[in-house]
């Protein structure tokens, strides 16, 4: 990373790598705060950029540029389930330095405990904003999770990875994501973050990098600022490559607190998880191939 001088509020601000400059204009301002303009904002590739804006914003500065993008309070909606893959995203959003806008579905899944979970998880976060959509899946059914259908439980690792199991919600990630890039397009985030993980045999078809390139790319046709090149959608899948045990080592490293989190498919009447289902043996094995206590409650 490059070195970035500053000699005073009131002098130049410039990247030693690109000659970005950025000045102060004293008598201006923008909703109310002193602002900075950006010059050939579009044409910096310096790496030491992002370091730079961040370091201006702590200093109460508030910035813009050509592109008509704060790159330092950049919005993101992150989907929130309430389960360990989505409190570690939250997270990592939280780290990048993106407003956490959090999304929530109550989509006739079986239980509520997930979205109590989801509702801990946000307010642990700080999130800007949280909201919950209700969308009833259960309308047509087809999984064990919006259905009369029995939860598998205790599958072998072949098994798991053996096809599209039932507790397989169709199209359901594609659902979300596209309510998920209404929302953004309202607050004017061009950044979603899903939890999907492609690795740890649970053969969801829409867990798969291929999956998020695609919707990556119909973002980018279907939106007003994509089509009028404005500004380019960006799907993060930051956990989409990593086993369970990377997922839990690196949200313990950015401070997630899993015991507000919720895994099971099929908890008992006090929410307590039970152990049998894909996805408790699935977090049950990430806690023990980290060398960590699962502080989730299970049925004895």
């Amino acid at each position: 990373m490059g070195s970035v001088a500053c000699e005073s509020p009131e002098n130049q601000v410039r990247c030693r790598l690109d000659s970005l400059r950025i000045i102060r204009l004293h008598s201006a301002t923008r909703h109310g705060k002193p602002f900075v303009r950006i010059r050939n904002l579009k044409r910096c590739t310096c790496r030491s950029r992002p370091y730079l804006l961040r370091s201006l914003y702590r200093d109460g500065f508030l910035l813009f540029g050509r592109t008509e993008m704060n790159a330092v309070s950049r919005k993101a909606v992150v989907l929130v389930s309430g389960g360990l893959d989505s409190a570690t995203i939250l997270a990592i959003a939280a780290k990048d330095g993106f407003e956490l806008n959090a999304l929530s579905f109550d989509y006739g899944q079986r239980h509520r405990f997930e979205l109590e979970a989801a509702r801990r998880v946000c307010a642990a976060a700080n999130v800007a904003r949280h909201i919950t959509v209700p969308l009833d899946l259960r309308a047509f059914g087809g999984s064990a999770l919006t259905d009369d259908i029995d939860v598998p439980k205790d599958r072998s690792e072949s098994e798991m990875s053996g096809g599209v199991p039932i507790t397989y919600v169709p199209a359901r990630n594609t659902i979300f994501l596209s309510v998920a890039l209404g929302w953004a397009e309202v607050l004017g985030a061009m950044d979603l973050f899903i939890g999907v993980n492609a690795v740890d045999y649970s053969g969801y078809p829409d867990c798969r990098p291929e999956f998020i390139a695609a919707y990556q790319r119909l973002a980018n046709l279907a939106t007003k600022s994509g089509v009028e090149g404005t500004a380019a959608w960006k799907i993060h899948a930051p956990l989409v490559s990593l086993s369970k045990t990377e997922i839990i080592r690196q949200g313990i490293e950015l401070g997630v607190d899993y015991s507000l989190t919720h895994s099971c498919y099929d908890p008992d009447p006090k929410g307590r998880s039970c152990g049998h289902c894909d996805s408790c043996q699935l977090r049950m094995k990430g806690f023990a191939d980290a060398g960590l206590v699962d502080p989730a409650s299970y049925v004895q």
